[in-house]
């Protein structure tokens, strides 16, 4: 009686089969489970019901109770359940012997994992693809090219080429637009690459590609049956899909793509060709972004260097190996000395000056501008306080402020401590600016919070990229500075000339004081002059000096006067 209670209430399907396979009798958890009643149930045996592919394992442990090998076993197989689906199953089937060993019944348990499966295969998903994309997933995209590798070098011909791409300006328009821009941002770029590699197999008539996400805003390509030639053909493709606009939040904004490519070779393994193809990559970005390069071993030797130039700028910062140099800034109509702007300087043990272009992109990429421009700006302003003490109360002082700066949290909290040490108006403080940080929306704050506090701004490299110009009147800007190549590239073009009075007229217009920069030619500060620049400065005006310099400069400087045409 207790088992026909346990029987009929169990919660798992139940059988009892006979040594043939029938099935005796069945309890209501299995009828539900495969969708029979039990009259269907007890006119069939169990391989009928067992998925074809399952069937000869199945029999194979049940032939072998019959044979007095074991006594039960344990199993996961597929059902057909009565309206056709797949009904995966855990199955465990033990043996009722009489005296004489004999098997007499079976007793089948079956439990339903559906659920179980569904979710492992959910989990295989999410592993196995990006979620906001669709794309590949890193982990699937490097099993994709150890396979590629593998068929490589047990068939030499089976050539591959692996791209690793990065969306330009992605951080720019994810921080002013905000994190869901971005994300539709991401998500037109893979649909994008969909259509534009997929037309490119198809009218190949090769096989189809792998489009993998590896995170952020870099992508990745697997080209199977693809050479050094289909391989730049795909990277062109790649470069030219990406120049269209992209509409986000009804705005169009401009996301190129950097790509680098590297091809497949015999003995190269699956993790290094992806390193390859990203150092490419860099190396595109660098030449000036929106193009390809094909990866060489000198790639690989640059990004060596790169890697050590990260570690000895992290070690000469700590060693005090930065230095500050400071050149003057002056007023176009007197002559005289307005202030200086501070400009950062590396001494390294080994290769001598670095040049800033060079490590500052780098500071930046690493985080080390955070404390880098700290120092900087406490050293400016401890040296301003200096000559001010001296008798030059007017001064000011011009320092570069990095987007990373502006967007970390505390900067302008680290300003103010700098003024209230150094006893400093915090006007004498003039932070240059360059023209993305106007775009992002996590500068605002800061930006508001030391102007609040009369700190001033100045927009460096003005007129380079035009679509500041509907920033300058709604920002309290103090300054704004003409990019230099502007200034070299108007000697002697009226054209360019134009344009610069034109931008000092913008300026004057709306309050904005203009300064000149990369003064280098008499024929230049007089264009500067003629334009109506307010300051100007160049290494034909002064060249940069030491903190220690200034004061002897400042004290003659008097006599710069009568040579400013």
């Amino acid at each position: 009686m207790l088992f026909r209670s346990v029987f009929e209430r169990a919660g798992i399907g139940m059988a009892v089969l006979d040594p043939d396979g029938r099935l005796l009798r069945v309890n209501p958890a299995l009828c539900q489970i495969l969708g029979y009643t039990a009259e269907e149930l007890t006119a069939m045996d169990f391989k009928a019901l067992t998925y074809p592919e399952d069937v000869e394992a199945d029999v194979e442990q049940f032939n072998r109770i019959l044979a007095g090998e074991i006594d039960h076993y344990a199993m996961e197989k597929r059902y057909l359940a009565r309206n056709g689906s797949v009904v995966p199953g855990r199955l465990n089937v033990s043996v009722v012997r009489d005296g004489s060993g004999r098997p007499t019944y079976f007793i089948g348990q079956l439990e339903d994992v559906s659920e179980q499966k569904e979710t492992e295969r959910r989990l295989r998903r999410l592993a196995h693809r990006d979620v906001l994309t669709g794309l590949a997933s890193r982990a699937l995209f490097y099993e994709r090219v150890r396979e590629a590798t593998d068929r490589l070098e047990a068939d030499p011909g089976r050539v591959f080429a692996v791209l690793y791409l990065d969306l330009d300006r992605f951080k720019l328009i994810n921080d002013s637009l905000g994190h869901a821009a971005g994300d539709e941002l991401l998500k037109t770029a893979a649909e994008r690459l969909r259509k534009c590699l997929a037309r490119l197999a198809e009218e190949a008539n090769g096989p189809p590609p792998t489009i993998g996400r590896m995170g952020g805003d870099e992508f990745t390509v697997l080209l199977p049956e693809t050479g050094a030639a289909g391989g730049r053909e795909a990277a062109e493709a790649v470069i030219e899909a990406f120049q269209a606009e992209h509409r986000l939040q009804d705005k169009r904004v401009t996301a190129s793509a950097s790509v680098g490519v590297t091809i497949g070779e015999p003995g190269v393994e699956h993790e290094r060709l992806i390193r390859n193809a990203d150092t490419a990559m860099y190396h595109a970005k660098g030449l000036g972004r929106g193009r390809y390069t094909v990866f060489d071993q000198s790639m690989q030797e640059a990004a060596r260097e790169r890697l050590q130039l990260e570690t000895d700028l992290r070690r000469g910062f700590e060693q005090g190996e930065l230095s500050m140099l400071y050149q003057p800034i002056f007023s176009l109509n007197s002559g005289r000395v307005a202030g200086f702007e501070a400009l950062l300087r590396w001494e390294h043990p080994t290769r001598g000056r670095v040049d800033p272009s060079e490590f500052v992109p780098l500071a930046e990429e690493t985080g080390l501008i955070q404390p880098i421009g700290h120092w900087t700006i406490e050293r400016a302003c401890r040296d301003l306080a200096a000559w001010r003490a001296q008798g030059s109360s007017s001064l000011l002082v011009c320092v570069n402020a990095s987007p990373g700066q502006l967007q970390s949290c505390g900067f302008a909290e680290v300003v103010d401590a700098v003024i209230r040490q150094t006893e400093l108006d915090p006007g004498a403080l003039q932070l240059e600016v360059a023209e993305e940080t106007l775009f992002c929306a996590a500068a605002k704050a800061t930006f508001e919070a030391l102007i609040d506090r009369g700190v001033g701004f100045s927009l460096d490299n003005f007129g380079r990229g035009f679509s500041s110009l509907g920033m300058v009147h709604r920002l309290p800007l103090s300054g704004l500075k003409i990019d230099r190549w502007l200034l070299r590239q108007a000697s002697g073009c009226r054209e360019h000339s134009a344009i610069i009075h034109t931008l000092v007229t913008l300026g004057h217009n709306l309050g904005r004081s203009v300064v000149a920069e990369g003064i280098e030619t008499h024929e230049q500060l007089a264009l500067a002059q003629g334009c109506g620049c307010d300051l100007g400065q160049g290494f034909l005006l002064s060249e940069p000096m030491e903190a220690d310099e200034v004061p002897r400069f400042l004290s003659a400087a008097t006599a710069l006067e009568p040579s400013m045409p």
